[in-house]
């Protein structure tokens, strides 16, 4: 791909898939690094592509940290200069929610209910 001056995108979410097998899941929860539901401190769960996910909290500039030393070239396996990454779902998708995204008094860090920054999410 390279060779030919091509450059690829690999499309990736900002909820993670809870399983306890899956090392980034672990961290994220043993660092508190998860969207929280209302009473402020267990993590919340909803529904999307992989199944029971938790939903990374963007707006703690250490989670975005966190988050993006993922894809580094030290850290993303196979990773190259021109493999490059695009963060879908700006708005986080909860196909068993009720209004299929997140409910408004999640809390992010500082306490913020989610109703105050689901479109900057």
């Amino acid at each position: 791909v390279t060779e030919k001056g091509r450059h690829m995108v690999c499309i990736v979410d900002p909820h993670v898939k809870r399983d306890d097998n899956y090392a980034t899941h672990r961290e994220a929860q043993q660092k508190g690094l998860y969207v929280k539901k209302s009473d402020g401190t267990s993590d919340f769960d909803g529904w999307c592509w992989p199944g029971s996910s938790s939903y990374l909290d963007v707006t703690d500039a250490g989670v975005r940290s966190w988050w993006s030393d993922k894809f580094s070239l030290a850290n993303y396996k196979g990773s190259t200069n021109s493999l490059h990454i695009w963060n879908d779902m700006n708005e986080p998708s909860v196909f068993n929610g009720p209004e299929i995204t997140m409910q408004k008094d999640l809390k992010h860090k500082g306490n913020v209910e989610h109703r105050h920054l689901h479109n900057m999410y």
